[in-house]
């Protein structure tokens, strides 16, 4: 669909350079110019359309992989590092406050 619209618009475009160049008639120009221009817009959001609906399976996909993953323990999820770092960033919060 986004290929006829960009056809089209390539099409329309061309017609009213056409009667602006060669036949001086603007007004038939911008009847041209118009559709082509809107052609244009829906061959674009036809374009971005897709890309958001490809966007939307790649997150289903990746969500239906993590939520398949083997189950963590509660004792996995928060490591010693982070602990050791959170009392640190405490710490020095309270010597500042100081």
């Amino acid at each position: 669909m986004e290929r006829f619209f960009q056809i089209l618009a390539a099409v329309l475009v061309g017609i009213a350079a056409f009667f602006l160049i060669w036949r001086s008639d603007a007004e038939t120009a911008f009847i041209a110019a118009v559709p082509g221009a809107v052609s244009f817009f829906l061959s674009l959001r036809f374009q971005v359309k897709a890309r958001l609906r490809k966007r939307e399976e790649e997150k289903r996909r990746r969500g239906d992989e993590e939520n398949s993953g083997p189950d963590l323990l509660p004792d996995d999820l928060v490591s010693d590092d982070q602990i050791d770092n959170e009392q640190r960033t405490t710490n020095n919060e309270q010597k500042a406050n100081l």
